[in-house]
């Protein structure tokens, strides 16, 4: 059972496990193989390097990514022992802990791995190589995450160059480009132009890979994203759906990617305020990522906070239907506080990583119950800097509506303070023209006049 043949075939079956979504599983697999490599090779093989570098990347995709990075870093040092400083095989775990530090939000330190990871690339395998070209594009998806889109868009063009003249304008990853081109352009709001990006993104992705590719319903499910961030939301819908229906039959129906589409049309559903839908397709998605990907994972947070906002939602309309029911000639009484503070962080953003505490918040908030909702968004704000950093947008998106709180009961120095925070934060993440950046501009400049006024 020691023999390095075995392990790779527990490698393989770890990997099949990765593919349907069952991380543990994999993980498990990949620790049998590990025992086996390492007793066979010894500890400070390559091939042990391989295996440890796996069950980093099964933590990576469950979201530990801390734990990820401990990973790689065991199999960076194996590498680099073995290999040397300056092969590509020590490139490729530099990038994946690249990749680790940019899914904790850890942009700069990303950026830094991600340098390093080119060098050796370029001086071992050539400017105009593939691998080249996907550490520049990696360089474009965390220039991106910064709110940078503009370098994120010269890094993706000099990859597109690159993979074009290497492999020619029908291979996958040129279709992989061509989409991050599309991305990028989403991200600053020029959704018609990623839309056209994706178009062709999906045209190379079928003739290459057949419609009932899991990369073409990613191509698909984005081209319904970007029609929902245009307001369109029946053809998001449709989109959603062309898309869920290949994910299911490629990935089964408890895959995390399949509920993250199921998330999305209950996503849609609920910026139509069709509260019922929304909340049968939150719960689909909701059971599918506790089972997969963990209750703490943020996916799943987001899902269960968007759920129960929604059931909180329909429980008040609920109300209001037996209150008019019941007083039919009252007339609806209407609060106003007179304070033009802009909310639409708290009900127009889609990126709230937020939880019973962040819902509870917004709850207090829309009854006016404004120092209970700071209490709760404190406790949230206390869970985000300590799992995703102070500079974290969503770090950002749960100070800024303590800062509303504050405006609300008319404390403005306290407002001025959390909006000063969260703006240098979303100028540095988003940029100055992002919609997230001039709302809390407006927001800072208007507490601070109330203080002058005072």
């Amino acid at each position: 059972m020691s023999h390095p043949g075995v392990a790779q075939i527990i490698c393989n079956i770890g990997a099949e496990y990765g593919d349907q979504g069952k991380y543990d599983l994999a993980i498990g697999q990949f620790n049998q193989a590990l025992a086996i490599t390492r007793a066979a090779l010894g500890d400070n093989h390559p091939g042990v390097a391989v295996t440890i570098n796996n069950i980093g990347a099964a933590y990576c995709t469950q979201g530990k990514h801390s734990l990820a990075i401990e990973q790689f870093n065991q199999a960076l040092a194996i590498n680099r022992a073995a290999l040397g400083d300056n092969h590509p095989d020590v490139a490729s775990t530099i990038s994946n802990i690249g990749e680790a530090y940019g899914y904790q939000g850890k942009h700069d330190l990303a950026i830094v791995q991600f340098a390093q990871a080119l060098a050796i690339r370029r001086a071992a395998l050539g400017e105009n190589h593939p691998d080249v070209a996907s550490t520049i594009s990696n360089l474009g998806v965390v220039y991106g995450a910064q709110g940078k889109h503009s370098l994120a868009i010269v890094q993706f063009a000099q990859a597109l160059a690159i993979r074009r003249a290497a492999l020619g304008e029908s291979h996958p990853d040129v279709a992989t480009t061509i989409y991050n081109l599309g991305a990028a352009y989403g991200d600053q709001g020029k959704h018609s132009l990623a839309i056209e990006q994706f178009a062709q993104a999906l045209a190379i992705r079928r003739a290459a890979l057949g419609n009932d590719h899991p990369d073409v319903a990613t191509t698909i499910y984005n081209i319904g994203k970007a029609y929902s961030a245009q307001g369109k939301h029946d053809l998001a819908i449709r989109q959603f759906t062309q898309a869920l229906a290949i994910r299911r039959a490629a990935l089964g129906d408890d895959h995390p990617n399949t509920a993250i589409i199921i998330e999305s049309i209950g996503c849609a559903y609920h910026f139509q305020c069709k509260y019922d839908l929304a909340i049968e397709h939150y719960n689909q998605a909701l059971a599918i990522m506790k089972a997969t990907l963990g209750e703490s994972h943020p996916e799943t947070v987001r899902t269960q906070s968007c759920l129960e906002y929604c059931q909180r939602k329909m429980f008040i309309e609920f109300l209001q239907q037996m209150m008019l029911s019941n007083a039919p000639n009252q007339a609806d009484s209407q609060v106003n506080t007179g304070a033009p503070i802009d909310v639409c962080d708290i009900q127009g953003s889609t990126d709230t990583n937020g939880s019973a505490d962040f819902c509870t918040g917004k709850s207090y908030s829309a009854q006016g119950k404004y120092d209970l909702a700071i209490v709760q968004f404190s406790k949230e704000l206390a869970i985000h800097k300590e799992s995703l950093g102070e500079s974290h947008p969503y770090t950002a998106e749960v100070m800024h509506c303590i800062g509303i709180a504050y405006a609300e009961l008319g404390n403005y120095e306290l407002a001025v303070e959390q909006f000063s925070n969260v703006l240098i934060i979303r100028q540095e993440v988003l940029g100055e023209s992002h919609p997230h950046t001039q709302s809390t501009a407006r927001n800072l400049e208007f507490a601070q006049q109330k203080i002058i006024c005072k």
